[in-house]
């Protein structure tokens, strides 16, 4: 009778315990940054309105009263309704809600907000590209297309 013994890398009576740990890692949401392309904004014609506005000619003494010059301030979203900048905040309020809770509730709150927050700037930019046609009815027609 013959006895054969394997050694053990360790040293110890018990046998080592393995384990599969089956984990899956929540992806982290990506982030996204949009800004406007500035090589699109006429400088000069930029500069002239800002120095015409009351921002330049007149700035508030106060904090509050400057925020409300600049919402008044020239910008190239000059077809943007007053009822729509709210309605563009709250969605964008909801928006980074519904990202950090990844919550089905938050997420439809979010896509109602984005429906009236767009019938909002497509009614503002619908409303104001037809007045700038109508100013422009008995002008020539090249003059109508830059509107």
């Amino acid at each position: 009778m013959s006895t054969s013994t394997t050694p053990t890398a360790c040293i110890s009576d018990h046998p080592p315990v393995t384990a599969n740990n089956i984990t899956t890692r929540c992806p982290k949401p990506t982030v996204t940054y949009s800004w406007r392309k500035l090589g699109n904004v006429d400088a000069t014609q930029f500069e002239t309105a800002l120095r015409q506005s009351e921002l330049f000619s007149s700035p508030a003494s106060t904090t509050d009263g400057f925020a409300k010059q600049l919402e008044r301030s020239p910008s190239r979203s000059r077809w943007l309704s007053t009822e729509a900048v709210p309605t563009k905040r709250e969605r964008r309020r909801l928006k980074r809600r519904w990202q950090s809770t990844r919550d089905e509730h938050d997420r439809m709150n979010y896509r109602r907000a984005c429906r009236t927050a767009n019938e909002l700037i497509n009614a503002s930019r619908r409303e104001y590209f037809r007045k700038r046609l109508l100013e422009c009815n008995n002008q020539p027609h090249d003059k109508r297309w830059r509107v």
